[in-house]
């Protein structure tokens, strides 16, 4: 349950054995919510630091075009690293 809403289920069908004690049933459903939302700081993280790295690169591009002198080479370099693809 996140924020009152049921996001997902972890469960055992007919359990025969061990029915007295949900220990290690907890303990799984945990460690899985906790390595959901590992991952979702860290998604989110990755994605602000791209937009970070973007809105910086475009600041020493203007810079670049500020200066007055044929940066032409060191412009399309900023711009291809901001949108170049693993």
């Amino acid at each position: 349950v996140v924020d009152g809403a049921v996001t997902g289920f972890l469960g055992v069908d007919n359990p025969r054995r061990n029915t007295e004690d949900l220990l290690l049933l907890s303990v799984v459903a945990s460690t899985c919510y906790s390595e959901i939302s590992a991952k979702r700081r860290v998604d989110s993280t990755l994605e602000q630091a791209g937009k970070d790295v973007e809105k910086l690169s475009g600041e020493a591009v203007g810079l670049l075009e500020s200066m007055g002198t044929d940066n032409a080479f060191l412009k399309q370099l900023i711009l291809e690293l901001i949108h170049r693809q693993k």
